[in-house]
Order: C-alpha cells, then sequence, then structure tokens
C-alpha cells in the first residue's frame, strides 16, 4: 500500500513538472544575456561601486584646484 502511494506520488508529480515546463516561453541567447544583465545582483552592486568611485574621484579632483575666500 506504501509503495501504490509513493508511485501515485511521484506519477503526479512528474505530470505536474512536465505540465509547467510545457507552458514557458523559450528565448533566444540574446534575451537570456539581456535578463542575466538586468537581473544579476552582483552586476548591480558593482555599477553602484563605480558610481560612487567616480564621486569621491570629482571630490577629490576639486581638492586640487585653488579656492578663493573674501572677506570684508
Amino acid at each position: 500500500m506504501k509503495i501504490k502511494m509513493q508511485l501515485a506520488l511521484a506519477f503526479f508529480f512528474i505530470l505536474i513538472t512536465q505540465t509547467a515546463f510545457a507552458t514557458t516561453k523559450p528565448i533566444d541567447i540574446h534575451e537570456a544575456i539581456e535578463l542575466t544583465l538586468k537581473n544579476n545582483t552582483m552586476l548591480r552592486s558593482l555599477k553602484q561601486e563605480i558610481t560612487k568611485a567616480k564621486a569621491f574621484k570629482v571630490q577629490a579632483d576639486g581638492t586640487l584646484l585653488p579656492s578663493l575666500n573674501a572677506s570684508a
């Protein structure tokens, strides 16, 4: 009886997974790369680090320029 239940569950699982995979839309390589780049959290984090580094560079370059103070 236990084996019949396991076989029934296995059959049901296979049936469900086959149905789920049958409804997926195939994509081409360009769409796959685009989705990967859009959803990659590491890449997004690195882009933020680059933006932050550029801001620090602008700030550091500003300290090299002469400053003018005027007081009355």
